[in-house]
């Protein structure tokens, strides 16, 4: 049964069961997500301390995942727990209710992660990552 949205319509939910897709990590159910722009901001003071001058430089996007892990069976499930390397790259290629994190072309860099759970809930992975035009593959 598809789903359906009756009433006045929102952005609530992630409208799929993945809800998001990552070229590299398999086994998804995206429970959370959030994204915010960032620069790196220089104030310059005048002589009585007052702001004079904001200046914004070095844009990047810092974006955090959480996820319930899957699998088609247990063992794919245990292997889909594994947290991906820090400092390498993901590539987000579909997320229908956050259009502003996916892009084909442009790697998002793994910034930290964690895997957390107990006996009473599967294991949960939350992924912080981050976008900079000018870092988009590792160093040669």
């Amino acid at each position: 049964m598809p789903n359906t949205v009756n009433g006045t319509p929102v952005n609530f939910t992630f409208q799929s069961a993945a809800g998001i897709t990552i070229t590299e990590i398999s086994g998804i159910l995206l429970q959370s997500a959030s994204y915010k722009p960032n620069t790196k901001r220089v104030l310059v003071m005048d002589g009585n301390g007052n702001r004079v001058t904001s200046a914004h430089s070095d844009f990047f996007t810092a974006a955090t995942l959480k996820w319930k892990v899957k699998g088609t069976t247990l063992a794919d499930a245990i292997t889909n727990t594994t947290l991906v390397a820090m400092g390498s790259f993901v590539t987000i290629t579909a997320c229908a209710t956050m259009p502003q994190i996916v892009s084909a072309s442009n790697k998002w860099e793994v910034i930290s992660g964690e895997v957390s759970g107990s006996n009473e809930d599967v294991k949960e992975i939350s992924l912080e990552i981050e976008y900079a035009a000018g870092i988009q593959a590792v160093a040669t």
